[in-house]
């Protein structure tokens, strides 16, 4: 649950870092969600509790 969260949380602030940097973005739905949410599980997975910054 927490790497899914950790997936969307990342995706969220390269966002705001665009918005911020150029006062304006397109926000638009992302394309592929099972694949993103399957992929940040799928990372999660694989890490240790101390992996996560």
């Amino acid at each position: 649950m927490v790497s899914h969260i950790m997936g969307w949380d990342k995706s969220f602030t390269k966002t705001l870092i665009q918005i911020i940097d150029k006062g304006q973005v397109t926000l638009k739905e992302h394309p592929v969600v099972q694949a993103f949410n399957d992929s940040s599980v799928a990372f999660g997975r694989n890490m240790k509790p101390h992996d996560a910054k």
